[in-house]
């Protein structure tokens, strides 16, 4: 068998450990997320923002992980993570949000947020997407449309 691997003729071993891998991963960003869950229940929110940045890390791309990281990093007064994490949710989803930014981060109820807080949160929000937006345009104009950084 070691032959097989060394050669280049079983791919399927290499196959079969980055499956288990990324399985792995997405198990430990599940459980970094349940751990922030029962934090958050216990109102210990800054151990809960550790445990949901943990599964972000782990899982950059999920909208699950990356709102709650989002809303108690707006707890803790972490605007830039706050916003980070809010950023990173458009860039996955771009109609996440709906229509109504505001809207939807007085509907994620984040305890502490004062509405003050939450229109400043948003329109810190609503300016990073327009400018990312603006960003991609250029690219696009100056590289072509099919252009993927």
């Amino acid at each position: 068998m070691a032959d097989d691997i060394l050669s280049g003729k079983d791919d399927n071993y290499y196959a079969q450990i980055e499956a288990n891998e990324a399985a792995a991963i997405k198990l430990a960003a599940e459980s970094a997320y349940q751990r922030g869950a029962l934090a958050q229940d216990n109102f210990n929110y800054s151990k809960a923002y550790e445990h949901y940045k943990r599964a972000t890390e782990l899982v950059p791309d999920d909208v699950k992980y990356l709102e709650n990281a989002g809303a108690m990093a707006v707890v803790g007064e972490l605007d830039n993570e706050a916003v980070d994490c809010f950023l990173r949710i458009h860039n996955v989803d771009p109609n996440h949000f709906g229509d109504d930014i505001n809207q939807y981060l007085t509907d994620l109820s984040i305890v502490g947020a004062s509405p003050d807080s939450v229109e400043q949160l948003a329109g810190q929000i609503t300016q990073g997407i327009e400018e990312s937006e603006e960003a991609v345009s250029r690219d696009n104009q100056f590289y072509g449309s099919e252009y993927k950084p």
